[in-house]
């Protein structure tokens, strides 16, 4: 059973199933999902949730400044944020000549200089989506050279190596591992923060080689491998 309930001034997305607790969450995009048994008072439920609620605006800050972050867009005076820096995007007519042109980008000096063809140069849509494709396989070659900088110390220091390193699109996550094959997969969306960002996730998951679960050990081992990891993790929203 689903339903949209207004709580004051939220809008909260009730599921009811067969289980024995209230449980909220926040979803990427700041919505608010609560699960609750079958045959739990709406009123208990309303209650629930206004007792939360100065987390739940805690939470929903914490994907609005994160979403600002992450957006990606390739028009002319756009901000782009690329580890952890804020760039201008500027839209320039590209050097190269012939059929073969393609468009580069090159950082300097808080902007973003964009190179396209004549035929990208407009704000239309098309337009735009080129740029913009052409960003993002930008930016995961920029996340992929800095992983191929900073994976081989993190293994060293933690004593285990990767078996792959994988560049995923992942929403509610910042890095997985498979525990099994020990391939660790890596947010794209990394390479927007400060790179001991990413540091940090390289050393959580390589953790995750030596105590898959999120318990005592694996904290004391992520104290001892990359001491201020609390603190970087909460660049990231604490999540």
């Amino acid at each position: 059973m689903e339903e949209t309930i207004a709580i004051g001034t939220l809008s909260v997305h009730l599921t009811r199933k067969r289980i024995r607790n209230i449980n909220l969450r926040i979803r990427p995009d700041g919505t608010v999902h609560v699960s609750a048994p079958l045959k739990t008072p709406r009123s208990t439920i309303m209650a629930f949730v206004e007792s939360r609620r100065a987390w739940i605006e805690k939470s929903q800050d914490k994907v609005a400044r994160q979403s600002s972050v992450m957006a990606v867009s390739c028009k002319d005076g756009d901000t782009l944020w690329l580890w952890g820096r804020e760039h201008t995007v500027r839209i320039l007519p590209t050097h190269q000549t012939g059929g073969r042109a393609k468009t580069s980008f090159e950082c300097r000096e808080g902007e973003l200089l964009a190179y396209v063809r004549e035929r990208d140069m407009g704000d239309d849509e098309e337009s735009a989506a080129r740029r913009c494709r052409a960003l993002d396989l930008w930016l995961r070659m920029q996340l992929s050279e800095r992983i191929t900088a900073l994976l081989p110390h993190c293994e060293e220091v933690v004593g285990r190596r990767a078996s792959a390193i994988r560049i995923k699109a992942m929403r509610s996550r910042w890095g997985s591992c498979n525990t099994k094959t020990g391939a660790i997969s890596i947010a794209v969306r990394l390479v927007h923060f400060d790179p001991r960002c990413l540091e940090m996730v390289l050393y959580h998951e390589l953790c995750h080689l030596i105590e898959p679960n999120h318990g005592a050990r694996f904290h004391a081992l992520m104290d001892g491998f990359c001491p201020d990891w609390h603190e970087r993790n909460a660049l990231l929203g604490g999540r």
